[in-house]
């Protein structure tokens, strides 16, 4: 090891918008191309950056289907278990 650097709470900034799992709530599907003449079907997002395509869950892991009643714990794109 050549060096180390000590990363303080300062040092870390939030990049991605935290959208938290909701029972029963209906998310964005994803797609590239959201546009003014082509928006999200749930939220009316103009862009990718807008739209609610994901959420997190209590694991702390990414799930990115449409409809989720209950949350999901996931690993990828397969659902493993679903807690209500």
């Amino acid at each position: 090891m050549i060096a180390l650097k000590k990363i303080n709470s300062e040092d870390v900034r939030q990049v991605v918008t935290r959208r938290v799992w909701t029972s029963g709530t209906t998310y964005d599907m994803y797609r590239s191309d959201y546009s003014r003449s082509n928006t999200a079907k749930v939220s009316g997002a103009t862009n990718l950056y807008a739209s609610t395509y994901y959420v997190l869950n209590s694991d702390y892991r990414v799930n990115s289907n449409q409809q989720i009643l209950f949350q999901p714990l996931s690993i990828g794109q397969q659902v493993l278990i679903m807690l209500q």
